[in-house]
């Protein structure tokens, strides 16, 4: 009697979601079938994810969200390479800041075009949301509906969660992932 071979088991309350994506083995050789393959992605820390795992948002939002993170991301400057600017590194390495790579430049100069389109408080929704509050969280819509009060309603839920919904619209149709 053959045994069938165990599905993988997730432990406690694991947030994961299956997700379409390019397989990294295909060749042109191999069937058309086989050009995409479902992995696992873990929601955790992903709101983002998690939206468009439960058809929240379209895959034009779900682009944009992402390509509004990795536009953050690479707008970055590192700090100081040493605490006492006066003093030489040792490492060797200059002194102090050396200006913006030209990646950062640009990054810099689409997200102000995009923080524009958005206004204060949709840049403000949108970061929160995607890119967190600068200590290393990330906000639920919930919580961005408790900004407008201390115990929010379900109903200031619904209209926060409706206003990120149109920024990631808007997001998408500045960047081209919509017409």
């Amino acid at each position: 009697m053959s045994r069938r071979k165990k599905e993988p088991r997730m432990h406690g309350t694991a947030a994961v979601a299956t997700i379409k994506i390019d397989n990294p083995y295909y060749s042109p050789s191999a069937p058309a079938e086989h050009k995409q393959t479902t992995a696992l992605r873990s929601l955790r820390d992903d709101p983002l994810g998690w939206m468009h795992s439960h058809n929240q948002i379209s895959d034009a939002q779900y682009l944009a969200g992402r390509r509004w993170q990795e536009l953050t991301e690479s707008s970055e400057i590192s700090g100081p390479r040493t605490l006492d600017l006066t003093q030489t590194p040792v490492d060797g390495s200059p002194k102090g800041f050396t200006g913006l790579s030209k990646r950062q430049d640009d990054a810099r100069k689409e997200l102000q075009h995009l923080r524009n389109k958005l206004g204060t408080w949709g840049t403000r929704l949108v970061t929160l949301v995607l890119i967190g509050d600068g200590v290393g969280r990330k906000w639920t819509v919930k919580d961005c509906a408790g900004l407008m009060r201390p115990s929010p309603t379900y109903t200031d839920t619904k209209i926060v969660g409706h206003r990120f919904r149109e920024c990631l619209s808007t997001l998408a149709t500045e960047m081209g992932f919509t017409s």
